[in-house]
C-alpha cells in the first residue's frame, strides 16, 4: 500500500469516536528520515488517561509509522509500542521485513520526518547492575557514568554499549529528541547498545 506522506501525516489529523482533532506530535529541528512510501499510520493517543491506540489502517508487509502525541508518558507509549513492534515481526511463515518508524514534526524544513527503531531491541527486564547506562536529562544533556552533558563530551570508549535507559519522568517528545540526538551522530551511535531499557 503506497500513500504519500503529505496525505497522511502533514495535518496529522486523527479520527476517534466520529470526532477529528489534531494530534501534537513530537518536535525536533533535524530530520532523520524525510521521506517514506508504503507504510501504514499507527496512532497512539491519551483518551482521558488512557492509552488510546487506532491501528486499524495497519497491513503487513508494510512501514508502521506511529504517531504519538507528545506529551505522553514514553515509557506506557514505549510497553505497548513493543507488544505491537513484536507482533510485526513474530510471523515464521511469512516474515515481515518492513521497518518501524515513530513520526516528528522537523520545525526547521517544517515536513513530518521519520525515526527509525526496526533495530532497537525493547526490554522491560531488569538489566546487571554492572551494565553502563545512559539517561537523558532535558535540552540535550545526557548522564553517563555520574556525569552529566552534551553526547559529545563523554569518553565512550571507557564504556562500550551503554544501554538507554527510559526513565519514569519522559514524556514521549523528551524520548524522541533523545534518541535523534543518539541517531544523527553515527560516531557516538556505534558505540551505544541496541537495547532499552522500560522497566
Amino acid at each position: 500500500m503506497k500513500i504519500k506522506t503529505v496525505s497522511l501525516l502533514t495535518l496529522g489529523i486523527m479520527t476517534s469516536c466520529g470526532k477529528q482533532y489534531e494530534m501534537k506530535i513530537p518536535r525536533s529541528d533535524f530530520s532523520i528520515v524525510s521521506s517514506m512510501e508504503n507504510h501504514s499510520p499507527i496512532y497512539l493517543s491519551d483518551d482521558n488517561g488512557t492509552l488510546s491506540v487506532n491501528r486499524t489502517s495497519s497491513i503487513g508487509s508494510t512501514n508502521w509509522v506511529f504517531s504519538v502525541e507528545k506529551d505522553m508518558n514514553a515509557q506506557k507509549v514505549l510497553k505497548e509500542v513493543k507488544k505491537l513492534k513484536d507482533k510485526k515481526y513474530s510471523a515464521t511463515i511469512h516474515p515481515d521485513d518492513e521497518g518501524v518508524y515513530f513520526s516528528y514534526m522537523d520545525t526547521i524544513h517544517k515536513n513530518i520526518a521519520f525515526l527509525p527503531f526496526t533495530e532497537v531491541l525493547y526490554t522491560t527486564k531488569p538489566i546487571s547492575s554492572e551494565q553502563s547506562f545512559i539517561y537523558y536529562k532535558k535540552n540535550q544533556l545526557f548522564e553517563f557514568q555520574g556525569n552529566t552533558g552534551l553526547l559529545e563530551s563523554f569518553d565512550w570508549t571507557k564504556a562500550p554499549h551503554p544501554v538507554f535507559k527510559v526513565t519514569p519522568d519522559l514524556t514521549f517528545e523528551d524520548y524522541v529528541q533523545a534518541k535523534i540526538l543518539l541517531t544523527k551522530n553515527a560516531e557516538i551511535r556505534k558505540y551505544i547498545s541496541t537495547i532499552e531499557v522500560i522497566e
